[in-house]
């Protein structure tokens, strides 16, 4: 009769673990085991060099747990069915105790060191069934002695193992049931925190331009933004009145929804600002939104959590001039027709830093044929293979090629080209860059 059907009545309340946690856990008790059982034998001899335990048997088992929680790391198989190979380890560490308990005739030392063993062994068990037939081995063999010789010395050490099995299932539970709490909270965390990032996500793209590429009879420009969590401190938009064009790229420190929201935030005054105060010149604007940011901060917690970077430039198709104005961003590069290279922008401090709000201010003349491009230091500053950063001059050589498409075509491919640079090694930060064509 196959008593299998018990399984699910006796372990049905026992919840499911995920592998990579169960492959862990089975190999730090391997190594664990694999180190601290020889070397408890081992001391065991000096205490009792008479006991029918030879040295090879000392280590066997040792060596058995340490190669098998080695293989796991070479050998994909292994990895797969970690449980059913360390189950039948501890099948064979127990029959072996069992083995030199019945050849030193129950000698007190090894009833001990067969509690011990199957205590250790029956809390490690993940697999509902191979637990089950474990513990009915357990019982099957230390039963037959009592059946063998009923006397009061042996009965005693049957009810030891009943007590050593019995701990190790209340301990199994508690674990496993530990196990499913900290998953359902990391699963619900990871629910909330999905539900905040979209939601970020959704705020965020109101406020960047609708698209992502216009043409006008003037210039033509197009932006590239990637987030690194769906969404991100970075922020652009341009708007164009009385024939200037106003372009303005942000960075606020760090990335994901906090960043998203803060820059949203600071998106949203921008308009506000632009629409209600049209007299208002960037340096002004650049004003109100450090004092923004920073009373925003201290209302809501009373300390500075975010800087944000700010480079603004106008550009005056009357009298074909660049003006810059810089708060703490990287400049930007002036390419023409043929390809060379002019930068434009002073440094400045960052927004949110303190009230007296110190601007870079820089100035440049442009012709028709130019492009103007502009960037956040988190695609400047990227990590490519081998964690090395590129070069400022290759990385303005770069954004300098495949002059013969249009900005948008342009900005993908050289991104493109630094993504392929990068490898493997993963975004660190969130990318945004700006092309314009002065047409």
């Amino acid at each position: 009769m196959r008593l299998s059907f018990l399984i699910p009545k006796l372990t049905s309340h026992l919840p499911s673990v995920d592998h990579k946690s169960m492959l862990r856990r089975y190999r730090a008790l391997m190594v664990t085991i694999g180190i601290l059982y020889p070397l408890w034998r081992f001391g065991a001899y000096y205490l009792n060099p008479n006991a029918n335990e030879t040295w090879e048997e000392r280590g066997m088992i040792g060596v058995f747990f340490l190669t098998f929680a080695g293989l796991t790391y070479w050998t994909d198989y292994l990895r797969r069915n970690v449980a059913i190979y360390f189950n039948i380890i501890n099948y064979i560490w127990f029959i072996h105790v069992f083995y030199l308990l019945v050849i030193n005739d129950l000698n007190s030392e090894y009833m001990f060191v067969a509690i011990v063993v199957i205590f250790t062994s029956g809390a490690s068990f993940l697999d509902a069934s191979a637990m089950l037939w474990y513990y009915l081995m357990c019982i099957c063999l230390t039963g037959s002695l009592v059946i063998q010789k009923p006397d009061a010395y042996r009965m005693t050490f049957f009810l030891g193992i009943i007590a050593a099995l019995a701990t190790s299932y209340i301990g199994l539970r508690s674990l496993l049931g530990l196990f499913k709490q900290l998953a359902e909270n990391k699963n619900a965390l990871q629910k909330r925190t999905d539900e905040f990032t979209a939601l970020s996500t959704a705020v965020q793209t109101l406020f960047l331009p609708d698209k992502q590429e216009l043409k006008t009879e003037h210039w033509h420009i197009a932006g590239f933004y990637r987030p690194v969590d769906g969404c991100g401190g970075d922020w652009w938009s341009y708007f164009e009145h009385n024939k200037k064009l106003t372009i303005l790229v942000g960075d606020v420190t760090g990335h994901g929804p906090g960043p998203a929201m803060m820059t949203a935030s600071i998106a949203s005054y921008t308009r506000a600002l632009q629409t209600e105060r049209p007299d208002l010149t960037i340096n002004d604007i650049l004003h109100a939104l450090n004092k923004y940011l920073i009373e925003l901060q201290t209302e809501k917690s009373g300390q500075y959590h975010y800087l944000m970077t700010v480079h603004a430039l106008e550009i005056d198709l009357n009298t074909k001039k660049i003006s810059s104005w810089s708060t703490g961003a990287p400049g930007a590069a002036i390419y023409d027709s043929e390809g060379n290279v002019r930068f434009i922008g002073q440094q400045g401090s960052p927004l949110g830093l303190h009230a007296d709000l110190q601007i870079g201010v820089d100035s440049a003349d442009f012709k028709t044929g130019d492009r103007i491009f502009l960037f956040t230091d988190g695609i400047a500053e990227m990590n490519l293979a081998g964690a090395v950063r590129l070069s400022e001059r290759k990385f303005f050589q770069m954004a300098a090629q495949d002059r013969q498409l249009g900005p948008l075509q342009s900005a993908h491919a050289f991104v493109g080209k630094l993504d392929k640079m990068r490898g493997s090694y993963e975004q660190e930060d969130d990318y945004t860059l700006i092309m314009l064509d002065m047409t």
